[in-house]
């Protein structure tokens, strides 16, 4: 029983001992963690105080957004300042690396769709103009073709007062015809006299103020060409 027991005092010891190093290594271990949690603590602090003085960089820096130049010279001086050293290739991190490429993948299409539909827009604009300029040109020709119309029925109703006016005269040196007699023609006749005594007297008016203008300037008095009726000469009330 005593050797039993000695084994077992020394197997105790041994395993006393054998915890004793356990405590040592984690009571090494706790302290190593005190240290990095210490140091990680400090760390952050340095780097919160680093991201609130580079807000306020930032801050002073997008007061230039509306000056391309300062804001150009504002944003280098915030990366030489914030990144004295440079950035080394092998510190860029893949995934930004792969968020970089696919940005510039987005841009490019975009300048492509961009581009694409400018060049849409400008058929477009040209089709437009184009169009404008034939409905225009067509306006155009209306018109004209309206200019002549209403010269046509000017002639056409100068040719009408004439016409009356030869009818009146004839009511004054022929006796009364059955053509004459017709209640339509005579309507017209009587409608139209006072607007055929005024157009006389107008045009009376004109040749005399021609005659005078003419007889100022010492030159001979010509028959008018146009007094106002197409080439008609009104007839006397006589």
């Amino acid at each position: 029983q005593i050797q039993a027991m000695d084994s077992d005092l020394e197997d105790y010891h041994r395993k006393n001992k054998q915890l004793q190093e356990n405590i040592k290594q984690l009571d090494n271990k706790q302290k190593s963690l005190q240290q990095e949690i210490i140091s990680q603590r400090k760390r952050m602090l340095e780097s919160q105080t680093i991201i609130k003085r580079f807000k306020n960089d930032l801050h002073e820096c997008v007061q230039f957004i509306q000056e391309p130049k300062q804001l150009k010279d504002s944003v280098s001086n915030l990366f030489k300042k914030y990144v004295p050293n440079g950035i080394k290739k092998q510190e860029l991190d893949q995934d930004i690396q792969r968020e970089y490429i696919r940005q510039r993948d987005y841009l490019q299409k975009s300048v492509e769709s961009l581009k694409r539909k400018l060049v849409k827009d400008k058929e477009v604009h040209r089709q437009d103009n184009n169009r404008i300029l034939l409905e225009n040109v067509q306006l155009i020709r209306e018109i004209n073709d309206l200019r002549k119309e209403i010269d046509y029925l000017k002639r056409e109703r100068q040719q009408q007062r004439l016409q009356v006016s030869k009818m009146k005269m004839g009511t004054k040196t022929v006796a009364p015809t059955p053509q004459l007699a017709d209640q339509s023609v005579l309507k017209e006749i009587a409608s139209n006299t006072g607007h055929i005594d005024e157009l006389r007297r107008r045009v009376e008016e004109q040749i005399t103020m021609r005659e005078t203008a003419l007889r100022e300037k010492g030159q001979a008095s010509p028959p008018p060409d146009d007094d106002g009726l197409g080439g008609f000469q009104m007839p006397d009330d006589g």
